[in-house]
């Protein structure tokens, strides 16, 4: 019999969970350490927004490696539309959460073997002898595996708005919920960060009924770029200069054109095999410099989306610009905040520079404590945690890894196409592990 412990219920988690509970036999048993009421939504698919979209078609989006068209095919079911034109679509990714859950909650009725979510957060393993996880209400549970999927890590206040974090008009997590609840339709809004998280606050924003000003800033001011059906640009990755990997990259991007969509889509298979021959040193570089610009290249937005960030552009209600944070001073009214470029009072300031990405440095109880047991290594860029080709964390073994936490070893990590394929590894070598 094996017990298998999964911290993180999001997509990533819950995709591990399915593909067990397909293969399990009797007295089998999976354990998701999940204390939000939804498991397999995590942030990202647990909006109740239906203008957030999925930033992947469709016909990509699918739970199963080896079953292309089982997401297009149940989004037609569900849309009452031909699976052909579900394949093309952005569906809502609120649709996408449920679809995640359905496939759980089926799989667990069709297993030989168990489901059991326990709403407490995974704080503690303890190693001795055998594997258990301690959660916040101090049970211990004994496990034989662990795989950690803890997803998204918050976003970080930047040092310069550190003075406002307890004011109430600072949203320090725009995803906290009923953030916006307090926004008056009048009210103007300043967003820190111009990137896809920029993007669905608008969208809350505007969905919401608020009519008044939102500007968006950020150092470079890039916005992610628009999707465009087209073929895929064969790419060969031998034909890389192995030397200069970065400037290969960007030469072959640069060559493409306005068909550089199709080059980007060429590279995307080939992106953990590039990053792997990259020394820490060009991985480091390539994080400070070069990520915003393949964030916005790469993360791209559908036409609709961004049809209606334009709209709000021509209509004076939305400014995407330029500005590096410098000062913000609370005044009666506001926000008295410094730029690079301007001076702007605003009522409210959100926070939308993303995920914080340094996950050394947010000290996550259950890392800490399996790096204090031997068990894993945060990489040096501290993105997350070192792992192998397939995601154990160490030698030793008993602890896996999938997704963001796998940043640091394999950058493109953190979209379902590539996810999907980690957990149906992970789960593969899971059920051949002795119990």
């Amino acid at each position: 019999m094996k017990k298998i412990g999964i911290v993180g219920g999001g997509a990533a988690g819950a995709l591990v969970a399915i593909h067990l509970l397909e293969t399990f036999e009797s007295g089998d048993e999976v354990l998701i350490f999940e204390p939000s009421l939804e498991v397999g939504r995590g942030v990202p698919y647990g909006t109740s927004e239906p203008m957030h979209l999925l930033n992947v078609r469709c016909s990509n989006m699918s739970a199963f490696v080896d079953r292309p068209h089982h997401f297009s095919e149940w989004y037609a079911r569900a849309m009452e539309i031909p699976v052909s034109d579900a394949g093309k679509q952005f569906a809502p990714r609120c649709e996408y959460g449920r679809y995640i859950g359905e496939l759980l909650m089926l799989a667990a009725e069709n297993s030989a073997g168990h489901l059991t979510v326990i709403r407490e957060r995974a704080i503690e393993i303890q190693n001795l002898p055998t594997l258990s996880v301690k959660t916040e209400g101090g049970a211990t549970i004994p496990i034989d595996e662990l795989v950690l999927a803890t997803g998204h890590l918050g976003p970080r206040t930047p040092t310069e708005l550190e003075v406002i974090e307890d004011s109430p008009h600072y949203l320090r997590n725009p995803w906290a919920p009923n953030a916006l609840s307090c926004i008056e339709s009048q009210d103007s809004v300043l967003i820190l960060g111009t990137g896809l998280t920029m993007v669905d606050l608008v969208l809350s924003l505007v969905s919401r009924g608020h009519s008044g000003l939102i500007l968006a800033r950020s150092r470079r001011g890039l916005i992610p770029r628009t999707h465009r059906l087209g073929t895929t640009l064969p790419f060969d990755p031998s034909s890389l200069d192995r030397r200069h990997l970065a400037k290969s990259l960007i030469d072959f991007l640069r060559a493409a054109g306005d068909n550089w969509r199709a080059a980007m889509d060429g590279i995307r298979p080939h992106t953990q095999d590039i990053w792997e021959q990259l020394s820490w040193e060009d991985r480091r570089r390539f994080v400070s410099r070069l990520r915003p610009f393949w964030d916005a290249h790469r993360h791209r937005i559908p036409e609709v989306t961004s049809e209606i960030l334009q709209g709000l552009v021509e209509l004076g209600r939305l400014d995407i610009g330029i500005g590096r944070l410098k000062s913000v001073t609370v005044e009666s009214d506001g926000f008295r905040v410094e730029t690079s470029t301007e001076l702007i009072r605003t009522d409210w300031i959100l926070n939308c520079t993303g995920p914080d990405l340094q996950v050394e440095r947010a000290k996550i109880p259950i890392l800490e404590s399996v790096i204090a047991h031997g068990l894993a290594t945060y990489d040096p860029l501290g993105l997350g945690l070192i792992v192998d080709s397939d995601g154990r964390t160490s030698r030793a073994g008993h602890v896996w890894a999938l997704g963001p936490l796998c940043r640091g070893s394999r950058w493109e990590t953190t979209a379902v196409p590539e996810i999907r394929g980690q957990a149906a590894r992970i789960a593969e070598l899971l059920m051949r592990a002795p119990a």
